[in-house]
């Protein structure tokens, strides 16, 4: 297969991204459906009737205070909470088994990731989607993204003056924001490698990632050891974006999303723990 050619292996700082821009990136079905516990029915009837169609029923009429809130607290705390930044890096990478390692622009090892393999299904590793030892070195993206370290403070706050829909939104804004911020990196990074989204691609399907390459992040059910973090941390120093990682690898800020970019044309998400 042909490898595209990374547009540099410079680590970029993104010091600030416009919110609007991210936030045409966020799947209302996650952050109204899964965190705020509203039916996709009435997510759909918002989007295509109105927020105002909502008031007709009992379920809409809550489901109306929810959005509203949120689509509120979106215009009145976007640019003093919200602070995306982002790092990313485009790396060497070989493959060697079930390891992929990562090289320096002058081919020298710098880092070396062992993934594990599906015990069943088709036998995935991640390692398989970078190109092994050959005569063209195959590349990577790895990017870290963060939204507003101030959320948890302001969050908190909210809950101790007993303004609980405010500060549960906030919550899950932040944390959906972060993933759309993934989410718009990652459809940079596709054009940068010289293979962007077409203008027929619908934003369902950009969700649904029905594009070429795939982004894992650990902890997931293809790299379920959170310790892979460790690496991403002495690859790109994200503490310069204000992001640092609890003794448990967890991200502080929560709203944040860290990730390698894989461009194989045959990527998947799967889990190792299972036949998918």
């Amino acid at each position: 297969k042909e490898i595209p050619a990374a547009p540099d292996y410079e680590r970029h700082v993104m010091p600030y991204t416009p919110i609007a821009e991210i936030w045409a990136y966020i799947n209302p079905r996650m952050l109204y459906g899964r965190h705020l516990g509203i039916s996709g029915r009435v997510i759909d009837q918002w989007q295509n009737e109105g927020l105002d169609s909502l008031q007709q029923s009992d379920e809409g009429k809550k489901a109306f205070d929810i959005i509203k809130t949120t689509e509120e607290l979106k215009q009145e705390y976007a640019r003093t909470l919200f602070k995306p930044k982002a790092v990313y890096q485009f790396f060497r990478a070989i493959s060697s088994g079930n390891s992929v390692i990562i090289k320096d622009v002058d081919g020298k090892e710098i880092s070396q990731m062992e993934f594990p393999r599906q015990s069943k299904g088709k036998g995935l590793c991640l390692a398989d989607y970078v190109d092994p030892a050959s005569e063209k070195m195959d590349n990577l993206a790895i990017f870290v993204v963060s939204v507003g370290e101030g959320i948890r403070k302001q969050s908190e706050l909210w809950k101790e003056q007993g303004e609980y829909l405010k500060s549960h939104a906030l919550q899950a804004l932040a944390l959906e924001t972060a993933e759309a911020y993934a989410e718009f990196l990652h459809a940079r990074i596709r054009n940068m490698w010289g293979f962007p989204d077409g203008p027929q691609m619908t934003k369902m399907e950009r969700f649904q990632a029905k594009y070429r390459g795939k982004r894992y992040s650990f902890g997931y059910p293809a790299c379920p050891d959170l310790d892979g973090q460790k690496l991403i941390w002495e690859l790109l120093k994200p503490e310069d974006i204000g992001v640092n990682l609890t003794d448990g690898m967890m991200m502080e800020p929560e709203a944040s999303v860290s990730a390698l970019v894989f461009h194989h044309p045959q990527a998947e998400y799967f889990s190792v723990g299972s036949a998918e």
